[in-house]
């Protein structure tokens, strides 16, 4: 399954394309978030689905897509999350 962090990371790296010294707090300040979002989603390992859909949309990509891959990776372990990961990666690779 795609990864929100994945999302994060090329999102991150179209951003210093455009300004090399980009630091994180200004990329996170650029969609309105706190400075901290950034930090909190690496540790949590996930961003949060609004953020996911910020940053999708920013990049041009399936903004539903990325949301529920964000409710997805949020959601506690389970057959039910597994079950819906496979459903995502089978829609998004059909």
């Amino acid at each position: 399954m795609d990864s929100t962090m994945n999302l994060l990371e090329r999102a991150l790296a179209a951003a210093r394309t455009n300004d090399p010294n980009i630091s994180e707090a200004a990329f996170t300040r650029s969609f309105g978030l706190e400075r901290t979002a950034i930090s909190v989603a690496r540790n949590r390992g996930n961003l949060s689905p609004v953020v996911a859909g910020q940053i999708a949309a920013s990049l041009g990509e399936d903004v539903e897509h990325w949301i529920a891959v964000a409710a997805i990776e949020s959601a506690k372990p389970s057959e039910a999350k597994s079950r819906l990961a496979r459903m995502l990666n089978r829609a998004r690779n059909s």
